[in-house]
């Protein structure tokens, strides 16, 4: 009879086992939970301070240290940062103030042309507002204010957290990258720092090519408005920037938030509007974009699409930013590491 020499295990150790590795699962699944928000921060700070790599090394090649390259694009951005904000909100604020000046002006109006009144008289409104307007609706109200207020002041604070710890990741950038390759076993640590290398160089590419296009995006739209005479100019100008960030359909929402502004002044502004941003996309899309981001983020523009409603769904804005390059990066390692291995095998 053939002997069997490999020890029998105990069914309660194995059961024991099982359930530790399912307690550890969870708890791991709990903690990352629990700790998403911090986790999306961390997240998001490392693939900044990836995309801000490249001027700070262009600092350091002119004599500066890193610390001291950092410090100068810190002081660089905020400089920006204060300029950007004294040229939009003292023009916000006096925009905001004139449509306050003029809202008494405006009830008059309504009231004086007898709209109101018809509009009582066929529909009932004012006993319709009597019954939705009662205590705990109004307190509900103000509860839901003060609540997205709350929510405002928080995003606001979570991002000057994340601007700040990306500045750290940025200036320990060199040390975190060597401490991280020498983790990996010595024989194979040279071809994973090439590998990463070019994952890294690769993200930086996208980042920095991204930011130069939403620069024109906006840079178009501001001399656009100004030259129309769209209303807030600098600020559709922000808007188009900020929207062209996100890959393949933010420059259509940026788009229609400029094109909705420009139908309150008229409908052929509107319609100039539209076919100003159509012209547009086209250049952006077959010169600007290719130009910008040459052969190094080589994504098509399924993928990123795709990319971005993934990344958004799993993980919101943070998700939609990051979508593309992350994609690109995992394009990267599979031709260089899993092709290669299947073309031998």
């Amino acid at each position: 009879m053939p002997t069997n020499d490999q020890p029998r295990r105990s069914p309660l150790l194995l059961g024991l086992a099982a359930g530790t590795g399912a307690l550890l699962a969870l708890t791991a699944f709990i903690g990352v939970h629990r700790l998403r928000t911090v986790l999306l921060m961390l997240v998001l700070a490392a693939f900044l301070a990836i995309g801000l790599d490249r001027p700070v090394r262009a600092l350091m090649r002119r004599g500066l240290s890193r610390t001291a390259a950092v410090a100068v694009l810190f002081g660089v951005l905020n400089l920006a940062g204060c300029g950007f904000l004294a040229l939009v909100v003292p023009s916000l604020a006096g925009q905001v103030e004139g449509f306050f000046a003029a809202l008494p002006g405006y009830l008059d109006q309504l009231t004086s042309s007898g709209l109101l009144a018809k509009l009582e008289e066929n529909t009932n409104v004012a006993s319709a507002l009597a019954g939705v307007l009662t205590p705990s609706n109004v307190a509900s109200l103000l509860g839901g204010v003060l609540g997205g207020t709350l929510s405002v002041l928080t995003a606001l604070m979570l991002g000057l957290t994340t601007v700040l710890i990306m500045f750290f990741v940025l200036a320990a950038l060199d040390r975190l990258r060597a401490g991280a390759y020498h983790l990996v076993a010595a024989s194979r640590r040279e071809r994973v720092a090439g590998l990463a290398d070019a994952v890294l160089t690769r993200i930086s590419a996208y980042l920095v090519g991204a930011v130069g296009i939403a620069a024109c995006a906006g840079t178009a739209t501001f001399l656009y408005a100004v030259i129309v005479g769209l209303p807030y100019p600098l600020v559709m100008a922000v808007v188009v920037a900020a929207f062209d960030l996100i890959p393949q359909v933010g420059a259509t929402i940026g788009a229609t938030v400029v094109v909705l502004v420009a139908l309150t002044v008229s409908l052929p502004l509107a319609l100039g509007t539209i076919a100003f941003f159509l012209c547009y996309q086209g250049l952006e899309n077959w010169v600007i974009y290719p130009r910008m981001m040459g052969r190094a983020v080589k994504v098509s523009n399924l993928a990123a699409i795709v990319s971005a409603l993934v990344g958004g769904a799993l993980f919101g804005a943070t998700g939609v930013l990051i979508a593309v390059p992350a994609y690109a990066s995992i394009q990267l390692i599979v031709r260089e590491v899993v092709f290669p291995r299947r073309d031998v095998s």
